[in-house]
């Protein structure tokens, strides 16, 4: 390995080589990934990714011609502008993981074939590496649910949460923030992902709670106890199809998933169809809409209703896993 390779094996170059793309508009998620891995197989650093020629970075990264002339017209001032954000980061106490790093949550690879490159975390880090007395789970729950399903899920987390159990949640939509307020109410940390930057969604001291309902409990975000992880960049708006990527996340960072209400159509029925060709559990509640039913006939586990006998089948189909 030569030595430019071995300043990049370097978990803190990498990242600021990580930040320096993210800082460059038009350059998606995918190009993102390739210029990070080859930096390391081929042994280039931020200042020969720099120096390069337009006709490299178009014909070596397929970079889009927006993104090489903002290349050209600023490589001598992003370095700085890298370092300014990882400044940021630092008195933000927020923390980034690439797909390099040791540290990317493995499930994150297994389920998702267009991962993201980067991950803005704040809070519990450890809760990304969850063992067999410290599981994460989520719920599943197509939009336009009922008060009923709302519920049911509900007494699903209360259970799972008191076994040990840390949900894996939204934060604009009813049914993720009832899944966080069900572990708040025990006292127990929730997994975040967001759909914007971070500072977006928690203010520009990245300390306010998620949303309105929990700031009843926390003053603000309890970065001790919670973790809140965004793909996107600091200051992202929710656009696009940024709810998709929520959703993707949320399910691949679940080891448990329990398909409460479930629509015979859209992402949330795709996204735990995924869950299960991946092998992780899904189980279904077949009081649910259509969507459980036919999770249940394409390999979802029916859940028992008895809430005892259901913690014992969650937790024995979760041994066989570990």
């Amino acid at each position: 390995m030569n030595n430019a390779a071995r300043r990049n094996c370097d978990g803190q170059t990498i990242n600021q080589f990580a930040l320096l793309l993210h800082a460059v508009p038009r350059i998606g998620d995918r190009t993102i990934a390739r210029v990070l891995r080859a930096s390391i197989t081929q042994g280039f650093n931020i200042d020969d990714f720099l120096t390069m020629s337009e006709q490299i970075w178009r014909a070596d990264f397929n970079l889009d011609a927006k993104a090489v002339e903002f290349l050209v017209t600023n490589r001598d001032t992003l370095p700085a502008v890298a370092m300014e954000q990882a400044r940021l980061l630092r008195n933000l106490d927020v923390e980034i993981i690439t797909g390099q790093s040791a540290t990317y949550p493995h499930r994150i690879e297994s389920y998702d074939d267009d991962m993201p490159p980067i991950l803005y975390t704040r809070g519990a880090l450890p809760l990304l590496t969850p063992t067999p007395r410290a599981f994460t789970f989520t719920s599943a729950i197509s939009r336009g649910h009922t008060r009923e399903a709302l519920e049911r899920q509900e007494q699903v987390a209360n259970r799972l949460i008191a076994l040990g159990g840390t949900p894996v949640t939204g934060h604009d939509r009813p049914a993720y923030q009832r899944l966080a307020l069900a572990a708040q109410r025990q006292r127990r940390p929730s997994i975040f992902v967001l759909d914007r930057g971070l500072l977006e969604a928690m203010g520009p001291s990245c300390s306010l709670p998620l949303f309105a309902a929990a700031r009843i409990r926390d003053a603000v975000f309890a970065h001790e106890r919670d973790l809140a992880v965004s793909p996107f960049r600091l200051n992202d708006h929710c656009v696009g199809g940024n709810n998709v990527r929520r959703d993707r996340l949320i399910i691949a960072l679940s080891q448990v998933i329990v398909a409460v209400d479930v629509s015979h159509e859209g992402g949330m029925l795709e996204h735990c169809r995924k869950a299960i060709s991946c092998g992780i559990p899904v189980f279904v509640d077949i009081r649910g809409r259509a969507g459980c039913k036919m999770l249940a006939d394409e390999g979802g586990i029916c859940l028992e209703e008895n809430q005892d006998a259901m913690a014992n089948q969650v937790l024995t189909r979760l041994g066989a896993t570990i």
